[in-house]
């Protein structure tokens, strides 16, 4: 990668660093590396809850993303592929793991603790990181495709960061109920994303 071309390089699109990859320009793929190495390691983090193993794991997602690079499809969004991938490595090496070592799982309050492998906790705490982490374009994008009162949800919880005692407070309904529209709001969206990638 030229010095002098760093600054315009940086200023371009997943999906146009991608092209150029696919082009036979795998100097552009050390910027995504760069874009994504920091959020993959924390994303990875969340669910190994050991740094050594979340660099094995990143490392891992960065060479199948090299691998399989030629196969992406430009007219969807990287960011979703690329997590995706990342999801999968932290998946296998979580099945390799879950005999003898900690694995994270959620306790009744919603925090992280070291018991055994719990497959949809850990869907769950994905899909959570997913919302307040990756509010990108492509997100809302997608929000705008749910129902009115959905997006209303997603945007109060993942956007303002409100708790649910205010969203009840503003909405002038249940907490009860205000939980159950955010998993139906999460459920619809990921179907949604899903499709996109």
């Amino acid at each position: 990668m030229k010095k002098e071309n760093s600054k315009e390089i940086q200023k371009l699109s997943d999906e146009q660093l991608v092209k150029k990859i696919q082009f036979g320009l795998d100097e552009y793929f050390e910027e995504l590396t760069n874009r994504y190495k920091k959020r993959l390691l924390q994303y990875i983090t969340k669910f190994t809850n050991n740094a050594d193993f979340s660099q094995d794991v990143l490392q891992n997602t960065f060479i199948k993303t090299h691998k399989y690079i030629h196969k992406f499809d430009i007219n969807k969004k990287f960011s979703s592929w690329i997590y995706k991938i990342a999801y999968n490595e932290t998946m296998t090496y979580l099945n390799k793991e879950k005999k003898n070592k900690n694995i994270l799982s959620l306790d009744n309050n919603g925090k992280i603790e070291h018991n055994s492998f719990n497959q949809k906790d850990l869907e769950a705490l994905s899909v959570n990181f997913w919302f307040e982490n990756e509010m990108t374009n492509d997100i809302q994008a997608s929000i705008k495709k749910l129902p009115i009162k959905y997006q209303k949800i997603i945007q109060m919880k993942f956007t303002q960061g409100l708790s649910y005692q205010e969203m009840s407070e503003l909405l002038k309904l249940p907490i009860n109920t205000i939980g159950t529209q955010l998993r139906r709001a999460k459920k619809q969206l990921i179907d949604i994303i899903s499709k996109q990638i």
